[in-house]
């Protein structure tokens, strides 16, 4: 554990994850946020609340907790809500089921809230129609929600209709892949630029691969998944390069497929660059048990550990994101799993190139997120705010492993 290793960096965790707490506790972070999803929205305050009040055995922060909760309720019944994973109604209800799965609250969601989930399969079905996979905001977001209900319901009808949603997520994603010299892509659209190719875990294949293992993991369609996954995993590697600082680019053009890659250099992140194909890679591996592809993600997490200059790696945030914190989760996890020593090491320095940028006076426990520009802004959220550094703070500080960022796609 960090505390045993590095005494003054855990202490200094400690402290910040003190003043998270505490500031999270004021109710006007909840009324100012309009969006209620679980990485973009106010579901993030209260997946933070009752993982502190768990890790600080503290019960004032699970009772604030479940008065939140209450507001949430409050906030869908008002109407005019998302409905995505990551802002919306998708996110936050996969909030309620991850509650209720780790003991955090008593509730019935069969009773309560599965009413919803034709409204939510509407959403994901013109998704669908208009070939938007997105993981935040589009079709792969609705069936991470169908997902865990799927896993998690005692109700045999509602575990039917929540197969149904995903037979139609992964006849989607069959129908929709395009052969390209024995591998598939999916084609990424949206209102901000052209079609394209999109090699991001938060927009990208790397996002399909990662849900489709899940499907996988839980028994289903199994040989036409691994197909998927063999072939898209394929198409990825296509594009790794040795000669730049990184090893795959962030998009490819469409007009441009067979490019070499040694010119685009991808930034060090969780959203995109090679840190979410390694994660991508990974969740593949546990299913393909390929040897080639296990030393290509090894590979890029011994890559990416090196580039800790500003320069090389483009970090300037704190976030999850795209930002410190999330590569001291990543490297954590990674270490975790490999015991590879030198992934330690990296995740204490972003660790420690986190919380050294908690300077700002009217900041959140000191913290600002990057918003381009040379702006700063307070954010609460779990992708770009604090909620998401006091969770990676709490993982990195317990003994216990935590799963909540199966919500990021990284367990």
């Amino acid at each position: 554990m960090i505390k045993d290793t590095d005494v003054e960096t855990a202490q200094m965790a400690i402290i910040k994850l003190k003043e998270i707490s505490s500031e999270l506790l004021d109710e006007r972070y909840l009324n100012e946020d309009n969006s209620i999803g679980i990485l973009g929205g106010s579901s993030g305050i209260i997946m933070f609340l009752f993982h502190y009040a768990q890790y600080s055995d503290d019960i004032i922060y699970s009772e604030v907790g479940k008065e939140y909760v209450y507001q949430l309720f409050d906030k869908i019944n008002a109407g005019s809500i998302g409905t995505t994973f990551c802002n919306g109604l998708a996110g936050t209800i996969w909030l309620l089921d991850y509650l209720v799965k780790n003991n955090f609250i008593e509730f019935d969601i069969d009773d309560n809230v599965a009413q919803l989930d034709e409204y939510l399969a509407v959403y994901m079905q013109k998704d669908i129609d208009s070939n938007n996979y997105d993981f935040l905001h589009g079709a792969i977001g609705y069936g991470m929600y169908f997902l865990e209900r799927c896993k998690n319901t005692n109700n045999d009808k509602y575990k039917q209709e929540y197969l149904k949603y995903i037979y139609q997520l992964i006849n989607f994603f069959e129908e929709s892949s395009i052969e390209y010299n024995n591998t598939i892509y999916w084609e990424c659209e949206n209102n901000q630029e052209p079609k394209h190719i999109n090699l991001g875990l938060a927009h990208g294949i790397p996002s399909i691969i990662c849900f489709l293992a899940k499907v996988y993991n839980v028994n289903i369609e199994k040989e036409r998944i691994k197909n998927l996954l063999e072939q898209s995993v394929s198409f990825i590697l296509k594009y790794k390069t040795f000669e730049n600082i990184s090893s795959f680019p962030s998009k490819v053009s469409l007009n441009n497929i067979d490019y070499d890659n040694k010119e685009d250099i991808s930034r060090m992140a969780w959203c995109y660059g090679d840190l979410g194909i390694a994660i991508a890679l990974y969740h593949a591996n546990q299913i393909l048990n390929n040897e080639e592809v296990e030393r290509e993600y090894i590979e890029l997490l011994h890559k990416s550990l090196k580039r800790k200059d500003k320069s090389i790696s483009m970090v300037e945030d704190i976030s999850v994101c795209h930002g410190s914190f999330g590569l001291a989760l990543i490297f954590k996890k990674f270490y975790d799993r490999t015991k590879i020593d030198s992934l330690k090491e990296a995740y204490i320095y972003w660790l420690n190139d986190g919380l050294s940028k908690s300077v700002y006076t009217d900041g959140i426990a000191g913290f600002k997120a990057h918003r381009g520009d040379n702006k700063y802004e307070r954010e609460t959220d779990i992708l770009g705010g604090v909620s998401g550094i006091g969770m990676v703070l709490m993982s990195i500080l317990t003994e216990n492993s935590l799963d909540w960022d199966e919500c990021l796609l990284l367990s």
